[in-house]
């Protein structure tokens, strides 16, 4: 199960997100060393896991797909959640979920808490 609520997962993608509209410093970290961006934010991951981070533009549109959830638990999150998906949370087609997710699905974000899925 997801280590945040669907609400904190979502108020924390709207400040990193804003963060990076605000603060190109703070953008140009994250695309080159995310997981101290992140840790900035807060968020922690396993050594083991790489984090990758790809900025939306002009010419391209990068998807994250999400790998299925192992627990049943986890399933039925992600299912509940996906039941309040929506494209452009943020505001452009293609930019919320673009670093933690797929496009502007609510499920998606919960990846960034649940590493044991």
């Amino acid at each position: 199960m997801s280590k945040y609520s669907h609400e904190d997962q979502t108020k924390i993608y709207s400040q990193l997100i804003g963060r990076v509209w605000a603060d190109r410093e703070y953008e140009e970290l994250l695309k080159s060393n995310p997981r101290a961006a992140l840790a900035q934010m807060g968020l922690e991951f396993p050594a083991d896991r790489e984090i990758v981070v790809k900025q939306n533009d002009s010419q391209n549109v990068y998807f994250a797909l999400d790998a299925q959830p192992v627990s049943a638990a986890a399933r039925l999150e992600v299912e509940q959640a996906a039941e309040f998906s929506c494209f452009g949370t943020v505001g452009t087609l293609g930019t919320a979920g673009t670093a933690c997710g797929t496009l502007g699905s609510a499920a998606s974000f919960g990846t960034v808490g649940c590493y044991d899925i």
